[in-house]
């Protein structure tokens, strides 16, 4: 299983779940998205998090799942 990361943000709605935005095996385009996203869509830094995970979906929804049971 290779390293796999997730980008996910903070639901500014309601529920303020978090949610995936954006994954790939390569670390550097995730950072790269996560500063698209911060800096031209005014995303503060603090709903943004890079998730390091395996490439198994249920690790990713894990993952996801234990960020929102922590907030």
């Amino acid at each position: 299983m290779a390293k796999y990361y997730t980008l996910a943000e903070k639901d500014d709605g309601e529920n303020g779940r978090w949610c995936i935005l954006f994954g790939d095996y390569d670390k550097a385009a995730v950072i790269e998205e996560r500063d698209i996203v911060q800096y031209a869509d005014g995303t503060p830094r603090s709903r943004l998090k890079i998730l390091e995970t395996s490439d198994v979906q249920a690790d990713i929804n894990a993952a996801l799942a234990e960020l929102n049971r922590g907030e």
